[in-house]
């Protein structure tokens, strides 16, 4: 069993963690440099000469992926209960733009986020310790 601190510093660290990839990712301009790759926005813009409207879709869900990964640092950073159920949504979104990078060629670092956000999606829905520290938030 994790103990109360333990999961409070993990809740912390993912909220500022998360909270600076939104706020890198709308900071970063759109190319095929590392540092866009890195971030996992790489690509938009030959998303969008390729599909046409399906590229624009993908530039604008993630332009609100990572405004919703700034707001999410709150409820994770500051124990409000609803966090567990928005960083679940907001991963799935963020699956579905890395998977849209992935099948245009972005290769390794769209998979690494796919990864990591799928690993997101399994602590989050499957340990009762973040379930229960988030919800005891509340009282």
């Amino acid at each position: 069993m994790t103990r109360p601190t333990t999961v409070r510093w993990l809740m912390m660290s993912l909220g500022i963690l998360l909270a600076a990839r939104g706020i890198g990712g709308l900071l970063a301009v759109d190319s095929t440099a590392l540092w866009a790759n890195l971030l996992g926005i790489g690509g938009f813009t030959e998303a969008e000469m390729r599909f046409g409207w399906l590229g624009y879709a993908m530039r604008i869900l993630y332009l609100i992926e990572s405004r919703l990964w700034i707001i999410l640092a709150f409820p994770l950073i500051f124990r409000l209960p609803w966090g567990r159920d928005i960083v679940l949504v907001v991963a799935i979104a963020s699956m579905l733009v890395q998977g849209c990078r992935l099948l245009l060629g972005s290769g390794l670092s769209a998979g690494i986020w796919l990864a990591i956000f799928a690993g997101m999606i399994a602590l989050f829905a499957t340990a009762p310790q973040i379930k229960s520290y988030l919800a005891a938030g509340k009282a």
